[in-house]
């Protein structure tokens, strides 16, 4: 049974060095409620996100849902490549990774209507979404109408 997700994302490097899948810090990770291949996964680019030591200044995020893609694989381990190290001291351990496929960059669906679809408040910056693990499971109503928003609206 297909489930959909809406996960959160910083913004990427210009270079693109990132892959835009599911990502989990090894704390987040909660066995009873995790992407599965054929699952469907909107993306949601914040406006900031922390700095990484040694890394280019990440570019201003969009503020909204800007893709739609398919689950391809289970959480998998990343090896070498998951602890990130921020210039204000603190450090995140992306241990867990879910390939992603199909991924359609047409539209858009800014924040203000993320939010009222998803029931939150208006103001919600979408800074700790999904209990802080940045992944939360949605229904498919809720699923539907942020698509339908995406469909319609172009991407600038």
């Amino acid at each position: 049974m297909t489930r959909y997700w809406l996960t959160t994302h910083w913004p990427h490097p210009l270079d693109q060095s990132i892959d835009w899948d599911v990502f989990l810090q090894d704390k987040m990770r909660d066995p009873t409620r995790e992407p599965e291949p054929g699952d469907r996964v909107l993306f949601y680019e914040l406006l900031t996100g922390k700095q990484e030591v040694g890394k280019a200044k990440r570019p201003k995020g969009r503020r909204g849902i800007v893709c739609i893609a398919s689950v391809a694989e289970r959480l998998q381990e990343r090896i070498g490549v998951a602890v990130e190290h921020y210039t204000d001291g603190t450090s995140g351990f992306w241990r867990w990774q879910a390939k992603c496929t199909d991924h359609d960059w047409a539209g858009f669906v800014p924040w203000q209507d993320v939010n009222a679809i998803l029931e939150y408040s208006a103001k919600f910056s979408m800074l700790g979404f999904g209990g802080g693990s940045g992944l939360l499971s949605i229904t498919a109503d809720k699923f539907n109408r942020l698509v339908s928003v995406f469909q319609s609206t172009p991407r600038e």
